[in-house]
């Protein structure tokens, strides 16, 4: 029986996944009062919540383990016949910890016991995880502005938030924010499209979260950038549960920075009105005269829902209604340099800088009418000012069922979902104007059943089967309100309902125009998971092992440009406005049909790992782990990348058109022989070959230096394979053949225009290529990875105070960026020369990126010693690579490289080196007096303060193949002195490369320095007990309580007029009051 149980558990084994199960454990060694070891000791530990035990006896050295154990209270008992009983009273046990226990033994009566009550160890003391537990009373009682459990994650040495645009959450020892990993009662909880969670639980069913950061086991994989792994709560023996709203309104809160000034000189505060409210209820299953669950079954019910009218604010330039009407008379540069503004027809200058009003553009008259009058002054050249009330509602739930078959078997049961509404009248990368937001619907799922088998006292197995969905549908809600081509004369677009509206135009300086380019944006994300892992205790021998599955489906609907985008730099008249007012554009890009492509990806691995106890006092975590993550395919074969061994574009099919569709288009574009199918070129049906040799090794150590559990040094090294983001391969299926996207760009010798009322000629002689692609640089691509590593010295001193200190280190290698590997040559006589003609740009993504992290990280932690809770951390750190994520198109970063044939002058500081990080947070429960308006009051905060992330500066108005460069030149270092809003740093030691010098500009990447953060909130509360199972809390929140104005990065282009100038900030004080009733 024993050895079908054995076979049963490694098939099992071999076709699960993640095996991450979020439990905790017990190790130590039984000694008698000789210091010799004790072995078939059995030991008893039981939860003091729901009365479930669990045994486990010492082996042959007298050591024990017991694994597999939930978060929770427990108290434990150890009997061997011929000494005393060893009890030990209420401790507590935390998420990925391993704690240890060693247990003296006195000679007696085995009815004799000896109770034990002093505090247990709070260091690790057996393994090299670097990582930060909180707990449910910090969840709970520190201030969190949003209630967003996951924002506490930040207090963690080496965590930073991602900053200003990108993908993922936290960046996190010096790797990319969009390669963390999230688990959820320990399954996959990662969305693959932008890498955040797939469903965010009502925080009141959180029980505690903790953020690993470097030297975790092999167990964990596929995501290189730290795991943020959640418990949520389980029900107990008792009925409990809570009611709370929480409630914000601007009557409460201090102006923002950046507020409007009314007639009177007072700000305008922003109009917030915010209910969040929900309410949790768990305890035993129990059904009158049928079922009665205590000892046994428990459920727990979570619900949070949200509400809010969330005022929103952003100043911007628009037009003056003259200029819109002709008159330029004044007109300046960005400098304020007059400006004499020249008609290209006739080759003289307009007089007076007046267009007459027969020559103005009739689409751009009908068009204008969407821009808003100024309506700001003494703002420097901001003479607009956008306002509007964004909405957010939600309604989030979960249930959790847990059931203890009998001794041996276990089985827990899941589901956690959210339905989210939102309006955003404010797209702050796109167009400020209100008319012109979008609504966002989601739905977020996940749904698990796991289960837990113990074999023997020495022997575990556990599997699980997870399923995730989330899906998106972003749109701008105006799309079937009017004939929009009839309503502005613009007849570019491509007509589809779902997308149909003003084009997207940007008018270099000013607010762009028009509904967001990248809306509608509508996709599904579906995961299935298969999870499991057998541990097995053999001597000083903690072995665990599995199998990886995971599958994915992704289906979106792209209809990115069908409205049409349109660029006005000022190529002809020498102002961008004036060559609007005319209808000459500068570029014009259009995508003819939506896309809609699904994907399909597997991924599977296996890993082993081994706690081997080389003495009492030091412990080797083993381990190694191999990935085979599959190159997604896509079900039809729509899918394409241009490979540039080959000059052409390599299909996995026809996608969803017949073959002679496919091949009319491949004519229609002149492009049939720049096409093969992958199958001609011996390219599997994903194109790009699979890298087999993702193998990770693991190693890591836990030292007791002097024997005792107050000086641990522990250290790690391990390599961390990571995933592509499914959002990028959107590009793959989003590309010629199966999308079409015309561009156009103007070049200078060319006599013929890109106008409004043509705006996509049929005439392409004279314009640089008109269809870009995607690809791959080769068709073996390597994985990325991350080599970690840290070294960590902790020491406990006096009442549970912690000091940690550690140097933590990570290299990126085959680290993916994305460039144009058909940038035009940079002299006069090949600037319109690309190394593969038929085609403008060609994007591809290489996996030649490299990065280097150092850092040092200070943490103090004292745990509810008495009466207070203090935890705190610095980091100091450098991070340095070429590009700091996939995409390459962010403003800030700018992380596409301007030379894409020299792509090693993009080395700099990472768009996250942060160099100094300071995180704490307290709980203080004073006892002071036991009067009754004086005691059960609470004080909590928590703060935040880093120094400013760098940014690169650019040029907004260039065109390469004019000779211009996408950066410029620099003179002297850009800082000034004491940088404000109004002059962050000094654009005019920044010129631009002039029109035909046909060279690149020498300012580098990521070179100056944005606004540092400081955030402290506050929180005061009071609990009133009204009887004995009912406490009623009343609280006050301050969140930014100094109303210290923390400044998002400045206007980066530097040939803009509000270039240096920073036009937003993070939010100012908000003041918050929470009820919450506990029973």
């Amino acid at each position: 029986m024993r050895v079908q149980l054995f076979v049963l558990a490694l098939l099992l084994a071999g076709c699960t996944v993640f095996a991450q199960t979020p439990s905790t454990g017990l190790v130590g060694r039984i000694t008698d009062a000789t210091g010799g070891v004790i072995p078939g000791v059995t030991i008893k530990v039981t939860n003091l919540d729901t009365n479930i035990s669990h045994e486990g006896i010492s082996n042959d050295t007298g050591d024990y383990t017991i694994p597999f154990l939930n978060p929770g209270r427990y108290s434990l008992e150890a009997a061997n016949p011929g000494f005393r009983t060893y009890k030990r009273e209420e401790f507590g046990l935390v998420v990925d910890q391993t704690l240890r226990l060693d247990i003296r033994l006195e000679v007696g009566a085995e009815n004799e016991t000896v109770t034990v009550t002093d505090t247990p160890p709070v260091l690790n003391t057996e393994t090299a995880t670097r990582g930060e537990v909180t707990n449910k009373d910090e969840i709970a009682e520190l201030p969190l502005d949003g209630r967003n459990f996951s924002d506490l994650a930040l207090l963690t040495g080496g965590v930073i938030p991602k900053g200003d645009g990108g993908d993922g959450s936290y960046a996190v020892n010096g790797a990319r924010a969009d390669n963390g990993g999230f688990l959820l009662d320990g399954m996959n909880n990662t969305q693959r499209r932008n890498t955040g969670m797939v469903v965010n639980p009502p925080i009141e069913g959180v029980q505690e979260f903790k953020m690993l950061t470097s030297g975790y086991s092999a167990e964990y994989g596929r995501y290189a950038g730290g795991m943020l792994t959640v418990v949520t709560k389980s029900g107990t023996n008792r009925l409990r549960g809570s009611l709370y709203e929480f409630l914000r309104n601007d009557m409460l809160d201090a102006s923002g920075f950046f507020d409007p000034i009314d007639d009177s000189g007072d700000r305008v505060k922003s109009k917030l009105r915010r209910n969040q409210f929900g309410a949790t209820v768990s305890g035993p299953v129990y059904f009158p005269t049928i079922y009665d669950g205590r000892n046994r079954s428990f459920f727990m019910f979570t619900w949070d829902s949200l509400r809010l009218i969330d005022g929103k604010n952003q100043r911007g330039v628009v037009p003056e209604p003259a200029m819109l009407a002709g008159n330029f008379t004044g007109v300046t540069d960005s400098f304020g340099k007059p400006i004499t503004l020249t008609d290209t027809t006739t080759k003289k200058p307009f007089p007076n800088n007046q267009i007459p009003a027969s020559r103005l553009d009739p689409v751009a008259q009908k068009l204008a009418k969407y821009y808003p009058r100024p309506n700001l002054s003494g703002s420097g050249p901001y003479n607009f000012i956008s306002t509007g009330n964004a909405t957010n509602n939600f309604d989030s739930f979960g249930v959790k069922i847990d059931h203890n078959m009998n001794d041996r078997d276990r089985l827990t049961a899941g589901g956690f979902w959210r339905t989210r509404a939102e309006w955003d009248p404010i797209m702050t990368s796109r167009s400020p104007i209100p008319l012109f937001g979008s609504t966002n619907d989601t739905f977020e799922l996940l749904m698990y059943i796991r289960y837990l088998r113990s074999i023997s006292a020495t022997m575990f197995l556990e599997t699980a089967v997870n399923f995730s969905r989330r899906t998106n549908n972003q749109v701008w809600p105006y799309s079937a309100d009017k004939d929009w081509a009839a309503e502005t004369g613009f007849t570019g677009g491509t007509g589809n309902p779902i997308a149909a509206g003003p084009p997207y135009i940007q008018v270099t300086g000013y607010i762009p125009l028009g509904p967001a380019n990248d809306i509608p944006k509508i996709w599904s994300y579906n995961n299935y998971q298969y999870t499991g892992a057998l541990t097995w205790i053999r001597g000083r021998h903690s072995l665990k092992f599995g199998g990886d599955f995971l599958r994915m489906q992704y289906f979106s609907r792209n209809y990115g440009d069908t409205r049409g985008r349109i660029t006005f730099l000022g190529r002809f008249t020498g102002d961008p406005l004036a060559d609007y007012v005319l209808g000459w554009a500068d570029s014009e890009r259009r995508q003819l049909d939506a896309s809609g492509p699904y994907h399909l990806v597997s991924n599977y691995a296996g890993f082993i790992q081994d706690d081997f106890k080389v003495t009492p006092s030091l412990t080797l975590n083993l381990g190694l782990r191999y990935d085979l993550m599959k190159n997604p395919k896509e079900k039809f074969g729509a899918l394409a990348m241009f490979m540039p061994a080959l000059g052409k574009i390599v299909v996995a099919g026809t996608g969803a058109m017949s073959q002679a569709e496919f091949e009319q288009r491949l004519t229609n574009a002149n492009l049939t022989e720049y096409v093969v199918d992958a199958s001609e070129v011996g390219l599997p049906e994903t194109i790009v070959n699979t890298d087999k040799t993702d193998f990770s090794p693991r190693f890591g150590f836990a030292w007791r230096m002097f024997g005792s559990t107050k000086t641990v040094l522990r250290g790690g090294y391990g390599i961390f394979y990571g995933s592509s983001s499914l959002y990028r391969m959107d590009e793959y299926s989003d590309t010629y053949p199966f999308s079409v996207t015309e561009t156009f760009s103007r070049v200078s010798s060319n006599p013929l225009r890109l106008t409004l009322a043509n705006p996509f000629p049929v005439d392409r002689r004279g314009f640089s290529g008109v269809t870009s692609s995607y690809g791959r640089e080769n068709p073996d691509p390597q994985s990325q990875y991350i080599q970690s590593w840290n070294l960590t010295l902790e020491r406990e001193f006096a009442e549970g105070t912690v000091v940690e200190a550690a140097y933590a280190g990570s290299k990126g290698t085959h680290l993916q960026r994305r460039y144009d590997i058909n940038q035009a040559g940079r002299n006069e006589a090949d600037r319109t020369l690309r190394p593969y003609p038929a085609f403008s740009s060609i994007n591809v993504i290489n996996d030649g990126s490299t990065s280097i992290y150092n850092s040092g990280q200070l943490t103090v932690r004292r745990r509810f010693a008495k009466e207070l809770f203090v935890r705190g951390s610095y980091t100091f750190a450098k991070s340095i690579d070429e590009s700091s994520n996939t995409g390459g198109t962010i403003s800030y970063n700018f992380s596409q490289a301007q030379d894409s044939h020299n792509l090693k002058l993009e080395r700099g500081r990472s768009d996250f080196d942060i160099a100094h990080t300071f995180a704490g947070s307290f709980i203080w429960t004073p006892h002071f007096s036991q009067h009754w308006l004086a005691r059960d009051w609470q004080l909590s905060g928590t703060s935040t303060i880093y120094s400013g992330p760098p940014f690169t500066p650019r040029v907004a108005n260039y065109n390469y193949t004019n000779g211009e460069a996408s950066r410029p030149d620099r003179i002297a270092s850009g800082r000034v002195e004491n940088p404000s809003p109004d002059l962050w740093f000094d654009r005019s030691v920044f010129p631009v490369v002039p029109t035909g010098a046909y060279r690149f500009g020498n300012s580098g990447r990521n070179i100056l320095d944005g606004p540092g953060t400081m955030i402290i909130n506050t929180s005061i509360s009071r609990r009133i007990r009204l009887d004995e199972t009912r406490v009623f809390q009343c609280r006050v929140e301050a969140f930014n309580i100094a109303n210290h104005p923390n400044f998002n990065l400045p206007e980066n282009n530097v040939d803009v007029a509000t270039g240096g100038m920073i036009n937003r900030a993070k939010n100012n004080r908000n003041l918050q009051i929470g009820l919450r009733l506990e029973f």
